[in-house]
């Protein structure tokens, strides 16, 4: 008399089974794999998405309502307004 695996085996669907069951762990493996993606995507983009939003906004601000520091001159011809839209090119 056959065991339940000999059987199995006799059958071929003993390879089948351990071929479904290897492509379930590489699911399984691949989906832990893009949520480490997506986890480390969001701790690293949306950070740095507000930080960038924020000093645009307050770009605006600092150029639509304080003209006078904006104006002050850092060295020779090289004033705020400058040094502000260098920043938003290094940031961007």
């Amino acid at each position: 008399m056959l065991t339940r695996v000999e059987h199995l085996e006799a059958d071929g669907t003993l390879g089948r089974e351990r071929e479904t069951i290897a492509n379930r762990l590489a699911v399984f493996t691949s989906d832990q794999l893009v949520d480490e993606i997506e986890a480390r995507r969001r701790g690293f983009v949306y950070p740095l998405f507000v930080a960038t939003f924020v000093l645009f906004c307050l770009t605006l601000l600092v150029l639509a309502y304080l003209p006078d520091i904006v104006g002050y001159r850092v060295e020779g011809a090289i004033n705020v307004a400058y040094l502000l839209a260098l920043a938003q090119f290094t940031v961007t």
